[in-house]
């Protein structure tokens, strides 16, 4: 069967990439390193293999929360892959490859058979669906580099940074970089959201009710946090802070309604 096959390549591939990863990151020389990005990019191609033969079926597409999770993580490797060269972002993937691969474990493990979604999707929804994963794959990567953002601030106050931090770039290019994911990831979502409301759907359902409401909960919390950003400075902690609660909040809202559903 090709599910297995694809899934275990990918899991050998991104350990693979995440290696070349850490001997980048820590400025060492070698083959694993220079095969990083090329392992990477393949194990997200058989990433998304592998997603495709477990969700896809002739009777409909299975978004549950196994295959949703595994699309998220794949996501945001594939962003992080794609903005290599931005290296507070490209730093992201000694995280993500080892987060891909274990988000496959549960696709191999336990294959899911509950068709949530019809096979052939109207092109309102195919967009809609496409807007609202690649927002909220920007807006997660823009979460972990604010967690990475406000450890590194942390070190640096208490004058006791750990190793791997100081390898990373400056604070202030991470802080730059993380806002222009932020609104990258913000312009995304408001689309995300008007395309939500360019096609009839049942609102009166309790799981779509929780996630448009916390979808919009989270629109505005991002939207507060640029909004503090541009006329009051807001940086280091407490824009760390702001975005987090933003992705919790989003997180929440796709996967809490996979929860109730």
């Amino acid at each position: 069967m090709a599910l297995p096959l694809f899934a275990i390549m990918a899991i050998l591939l991104y350990a693979l990439a995440a290696a070349g990863c850490l001997q980048e990151l820590l400025g060492q020389r070698g083959v694993v390193r220079r095969i990083a990005i090329p392992a990477g990019t393949a194990g997200l191609l058989l990433h998304a293999l592998a997603l495709y033969r477990a969700g896809v079926t002739a009777a409909g597409i299975t978004l549950n929360l196994v295959n949703a999770t595994s699309l998220l993580v794949w996501v945001s490797a594939l962003l992080a892959t794609a903005g290599v060269r931005l290296q507070p972002i490209g730093s992201l993937r000694i995280l993500l490859y080892p987060a891909a691969a274990f988000s496959l474990l549960p696709v191999l493990t336990f294959p899911a058979k509950a068709v949530t979604l019809p096979a052939y999707l109207p092109l309102g929804t195919r967009i809609h669906l496409s807007l609202s994963i690649l927002a909220l794959g920007l807006l997660v990567l823009a979460g972990l580099q604010a967690l990475l953002l406000a450890v590194q601030e942390r070190g640096l106050h208490t004058r006791q940074p750990l190793r791997v931090l100081q390898l990373l770039p400056p604070l202030q290019a991470m802080e730059n970089l993380l806002f222009q994911v932020i609104v990258a990831g913000f312009f995304v979502l408001s689309l995300s959201l008007v395309t939500g409301l360019m096609f009839p759907r049942d609102l009166s359902s309790s799981p779509l009710a929780q996630k448009t409401l916390l979808s919009l909960l989270a629109w505005l919390i991002f939207g507060v946090l640029l909004w503090g950003r541009w006329l009051r400075g807001w940086r280091g902690q407490r824009a760390a802070t702001w975005t987090l609660g933003g992705c919790a909040v989003l997180t929440l809202a796709y996967f809490g309604s996979k929860l109730l559903a």
